[in-house]
């Protein structure tokens, strides 16, 4: 099976680091999984010519694609495509279904400090499957949303 996480940056952050885990464990049992993040500058292709993964994750046994832009020509094809937050939530949607199932892996109600409330809010409309990680994010994507989520602790 092929995973697809699509993340907007890997820079140090919790939840940066809980998707890395999650990715590293599938890998680890024998999914093919893929970090996709998005990388304007010239870098990018020497990134991925060298396999080179962010340092402050040791051993991370998922490949890492760094892309210029969301467009479908950049995205693999996978079984399961994975967005992380609200920022990649909508390009991940737009993308074509031979691409994966589509997931919007929400960590945080992230209209309180990581976004604008309405553009947030649209991610969180999206008619994706949603996966939280906590009762107060399930009851949030239920009551504000009208939204069905699973919910998974993380590791």
């Amino acid at each position: 099976m092929k995973i697809n996480f699509i993340l907007p940056h890997l820079r140090i952050s919790g939840g940066g680091r809980a998707i890395l885990t999650y990715a590293d464990i599938l890998a680890k049992r024998g999914y093919a999984v893929t970090v996709v993040v998005r990388s304007k500058n010239w870098t990018r292709h020497f990134f991925n010519a060298f396999n080179i993964k962010p340092f402050w994750f040791k051993n991370l046994k998922a490949k890492v694609l760094r892309v210029f832009d969301w467009s479908a020509e950049n995205i693999p094809n996978a079984d399961i495509l994975v967005a992380d937050s609200w920022k990649v939530a909508a390009a991940t949607y737009r993308l074509p279904e031979e691409r994966g199932f589509k997931l919007h892996f929400i960590q945080h109600d992230e209209r309180l400090y990581h976004g604008p409330i309405e553009g947030v809010s649209e991610a969180y409309r999206l008619p994706m499957k949603k996966i939280v990680i906590s009762t107060w994010l399930r009851d949030i994507m239920k009551k504000e949303f009208n939204s069905d989520s699973e919910l998974i602790v993380t590791p």
